[in-house]
């Protein structure tokens, strides 16, 4: 009974509280609106999955070559994960070399390039073929005098549009359930420091475990109805469809929402004024707004920058709700994301078992 009134107490303390409610909700929908409306679709490169099944050297220089054009970003896989993440929309379009490509140089008749092109991108796949033609076009001359070495057969593969507001929103999503978590935690316990509230209720009979679990119900309450939202405008106005169930999502809502909340009173109770904590939370947040697979995908860093933010624990509930999103994936196939952030709640909860104590807290 205790715990029922005092998470209503919260609630409705909140729902006073505009400043809390303007970052909660009208901020990421503004930030969520302006990258909907800014169109960062296309970087002016092309991106061109190559399968080469050819075991000739002069095969492998061409590839080489390819990734040295400044107007294709060029993904070497295999065939099958090559057509999955064509049809995923990672791709514009998958050009297959075949086992005899440059293999023969006494061959005259043209070698059968297979270009499997995605069907939701008709201007991003024309574009990519006729740049392809371009450069085989280019290659005929200097080989031979033949009029045609290389026949490109195209093939249309029904492969989702996948556009920027697409990746952008599970990205805000996640980026608000930090912010409201780590933000909204932190600065209410060093409030309730600063103004004595927590020597007073320390003199209470309230247990602890009363008042920190109110708390949390509260935040996640709130993150659900906060991402209800976002997704909510997400559909009516940007059309966002999403693929996968909303019980996923909201799984990941909690998850998400335990890991940072169990930072934010981490960070709570090593800091003793707001300016303190305003600090501490910069550093924690800012890198993984930039970095956690949040505006833009992590593909797009430094090999080995990847190797690092992919393990922030940001990026694990980022990509969690952007696969829920964009690929209709369901719990069972994001295990890997599950284990990062239960690795990370227990890195928080141990955090902050040992830095935010109740008796400490009252006496500061």
């Amino acid at each position: 009974m205790t715990l029922f009134k005092l998470t209503l107490a919260n609630i409705k303390m909140y729902l006073r509280d505009r400043q809390a409610l303007f970052w909660a909700f009208f901020f990421p929908l503004l930030l969520m609106t302006v990258f909907g409306v800014m169109n960062f679709e296309g970087s002016g490169k092309l991106t061109l999955g190559v399968v080469n099944l050819s075991p000739s050297p002069a095969a492998g220089e061409f590839v080489s070559s390819l990734e040295k054009s400044e107007s294709l970003d060029i993904k070497k896989d295999s065939r099958e994960n090559e057509e999955a993440a064509l049809k995923k929309g990672d791709r514009d379009a998958v050009m297959i070399l075949p086992e005899d490509f440059l293999a023969d140089p006494t061959k005259t008749s043209p070698y059968a390039i297979k270009v499997l092109v995605n069907k939701g991108r008709p201007q991003q796949s024309g574009t990519a073929l006729s740049v392809l033609g371009s450069i085989f076009s280019e290659m005929e001359r200097n080989m031979t005098q033949k009029p045609k070495l290389f026949a490109i057969e195209t093939e249309d593969v029904a492969a989702r549009n996948l556009r920027y507001i697409d990746f952008v929103v599970p990205g805000v999503v996640a980026l608000s359930i930090m912010q409201l978590s780590i933000f909204g935690i932190g600065f209410t316990i060093v409030e309730y420091k600063r103004k004595g509230v927590m020597k007073r209720l320390f003199v209470t009979p309230l247990k602890p475990l009363d008042f920190t679990l109110s708390h949390v119900i509260m935040r996640l309450m709130v993150s659900i109805f906060q991402v209800s939202i976002l997704f909510a405008v997400a559909i009516l106005v940007f059309n966002v469809n999403v693929l996968g169930s909303f019980a996923a999502l909201y799984f990941f809502v909690i998850l998400g929402g335990l890991l940072f909340l169990s930072f934010g009173f981490a960070l709570a109770g090593i800091s003793k004024t707001e300016d303190a904590l305003q600090g501490l939370t910069q550093v924690f947040v800012f890198p993984q707004m930039f970095l956690g697979n949040v505006f833009f995908s992590t593909d797009a860093m430094p090999e080995w920058l990847q190797k690092i933010v992919v393990y922030m624990p940001l990026n694990y509930l980022s990509d969690a709700i952007r696969k829920i999103s964009t690929e209709g994936a369901g719990i069972m196939d994001l295990q890997r994301d599950i284990l990062g952030i239960s690795v990370w709640i227990i890195i928080g909860f141990i955090l902050a078992i040992k830095l935010f104590r109740w008796r400490e807290a009252a006496n500061s």
